[in-house]
């Protein structure tokens, strides 16, 4: 698991990926929502920006925190061992099921609402795309873990009926995402298919 941590030399674009998938993802419903009435984010973006930057090295690198401890256990112990017998894609969708399993929790407690696990559901198998594209690096699926949820709704000056609609277009953004990389890359999750002795 440790081991997977270090792979690092994966390409300045696939850093690139990890550093600015999410916050794109994260970014863009609060723009969206402006068609439906919602203030305009940019100041409250620019006024949360050193929050934000601290906050993602902190998760970075906090063996505590949730990306740190998921991404060893998801990315860096259970998806290589599920491959083994699954294709990619069927590997990171029962990966997938055993996040949502894991989260449900928190929609029993009221932290999180339950069409969220969809989302849930849909970065898992974008995760699963960036860590076969990547050779198998957990830190690339620890930048990008790391770097979502750093758009906090409530930092954007939304109110109850805005922040329901943002997060509700985040968990369709992760789900179309997640629904581009199986229809460009197939079972394989790669950009180029599998050779057969791979």
């Amino acid at each position: 698991m440790l081991r997977k941590l270090t792979i690092w030399r994966v390409g300045w674009g696939w850093f690139a990926v990890a550093l600015l998938l999410a916050p794109s993802i994260c970014v863009t419903p609060a723009y969206l929502s402006m068609f439906f009435g919602a203030p305009n984010p940019t100041a409250a973006l620019f006024a949360t920006l050193p929050t934000m930057l601290m906050m993602f090295a902190i998760r970075l690198v906090n063996p505590l925190d949730r990306p740190m401890q998921e991404e060893l256990g998801w990315r860096g112990f259970a998806l290589p061992r599920l491959q083994l017998r699954h294709s990619p894609l069927a590997a990171s969708a029962i990966l997938g099921l055993l996040v949502v399993v894991w989260h449900l929790p928190l929609v029993l407690l009221d932290m999180l609402p339950a069409y969220a696990l969809f989302g849930t559901f849909a970065f898992t198998i974008v995760f699963g795309w960036l860590f076969n594209n990547t050779g198998g690096s957990v830190l690339m699926t620890l930048i990008v873990h790391a770097a979502d949820g750093l758009v906090i709704t409530g930092n954007l000056g939304l109110n109850e009926i805005d922040s329901e609609r943002h997060i509700v277009i985040l968990v369709a953004m992760w789900c179309v995402v997640a629904l581009l990389v199986v229809l460009l890359t197939g079972p394989s999750l790669m950009r180029r298919p599998l050779a057969p002795d791979a």
